[in-house]
């Protein structure tokens, strides 16, 4: 079994239709303490998928989270 970021070529990276890549570099962002820029990244994300539900609930989570 190979490690599946060498897997991932850096063009996966900057395609703005991979959703799942954009959604882990949001949940990182969140899990950094940047929640307000990983929400608004979300929102840039929502834009190519929208009504996703993994996207509104981590945008839920943020909102919940926020003192």
């Amino acid at each position: 079994a190979s490690d599946w970021s060498s897997d991932v070529c850096s063009s996966d990276l900057t395609d703005p239709k991979n959703k799942q890549l954009r959604i882990a570099k949001a949940s990182g962002l969140k899990g950094a303490g940047k929640k307000m820029e990983a929400f608004l990244y979300l929102d840039e994300v929502e834009k190519d998928f929208p009504n996703d539900p993994t996207i509104l609930q981590i945008q839920a989570d943020i909102v919940a989270e926020h003192d």
